[in-house]
């Protein structure tokens, strides 16, 4: 499978995570769904997210974690259709005028 890499924004807005994505494959930025399945502070927690790649539902766990001013996500339980696939995403990140800014790189499992 091709290495993939990018860059993965958070936002906290009227009460609302959004999300954006995009990656060395694609030439445009993409929504992410974003829903905080814990509570939640500072963009810390589990969330479901949900995305399109080329018309198909992709859905994961996206866990956060932070340790000082750095922010640590994984991205688990990747599923294609429904269908779970053999990646996870991993990514870091830090607060810059309150968006949780990240980059990202995919692995197999």
């Amino acid at each position: 499978m091709p290495e993939v890499f990018g860059n993965f924004l958070i936002k906290f807005i009227n009460g609302f995570y959004s999300g954006e994505y995009f990656n060395n494959y694609q030439a445009t930025v993409n929504p992410e769904g974003i829903l905080a399945l814990t509570n939640f502070e500072d963009f810390v927690g589990t969330f479901e997210t949900t995305w399109t790649e080329s018309d198909i539902p992709h859905t994961s766990l996206l866990t956060v974690n932070r340790v000082g001013d750095i922010y640590t996500l994984s991205w688990t339980n990747v599923r294609r259709s429904g269908v779970n696939i053999d990646v996870e995403f991993d990514g870091r990140g830090f607060i810059r005028d309150g968006i949780l800014n990240c980059y990202y790189s995919m692995r197999q499992i």
